[in-house]
């Protein structure tokens, strides 16, 4: 009497499994839309249980916030780049209570530039002494709904990458008026798993990690 749902569930993974390759093979088709070399600093291991053989790493970001709120990086995230988003910046000052809900955007990350360089020394400034060596270099700059627009305004691969990311939105009473901030609250996906043919490359303390984006924005590691 079992049999039967024994088959469907075996027919719901085999079904699942070559939906994902179909997706992976479609990600991957063609050349990669960017490529990046990137550090442990911004691409670390991940948890793994001990049973677990397997390689993943996982994004590590700085949010350009010094200690001292004022100096956030968000502040690129404006009243009017969140309405080009899509948040509806009208009802959520209207109504301060209810914060507007996050939204799905792509968002461009300077890789060891400028932005990082001003942040670095805005905590120098304040903190005095400050190691920076083994902080991530990636800081969100710029988000859109669209990738084609961000790919073409920052066009450098090995200085920029664009993701796909989430928004969030939230009303600040704190200031003389309501103003409505924005922050990237997240990168999708956070992990990216390595290829058993170069897990053991990860093994060191320190490590490069060349990462391709196909065109369905998924991350692959490719070398490293």
């Amino acid at each position: 009497m079992k049999k039967p749902g024994l088959l469907l569930a075996a027919a719901v993974v085999i079904v699942s499994n070559a939906l994902v390759l179909i997706g992976v093979a479609r990600n991957r088709a063609g050349a990669p839309v960017e490529t990046i070399q990137l550090t442990q600093r911004e691409l670390p291991k991940g948890f793994s249980e001990k049973e677990d053989t397997g390689v993943s790493l996982r994004f590590n970001w700085n949010m350009g916030l010094p200690t001292t709120y004022p100096y956030s990086s968000f502040s690129w995230l404006d009243q009017a780049k969140l309405e080009s988003i899509g948040f509806n910046t009208t009802a959520a000052l209207r109504d301060p209570k209810h914060q507007p809900l996050p939204r799905p955007a792509f968002v461009a990350f300077e890789y060891n530039g400028p932005a990082w360089e001003q942040w670095v020394q805005a905590r120098k400034q304040e903190s005095g002494q400050f190691d920076p060596t083994a902080l991530s270099r990636l800081v969100p700059i710029d988000a859109g709904k669209s990738a084609e627009q961000l790919l073409q305004k920052y066009s450098d691969r090995q200085r920029y990458l664009i993701v796909r990311g989430v928004i969030r939105a939230f009303v600040n009473t704190g200031k003389a008026s309501k103003q409505l901030d924005g922050s990237v609250s997240e990168i999708l996906p956070q992990n990216v798993h390595v290829p058993p043919s170069l897990a053991t490359a990860f093994s060191a303390s320190t490590y490069t990690v060349t990462l391709a984006y196909g065109h369905r924005f998924e991350p692959g590691v490719i070398g490293h």
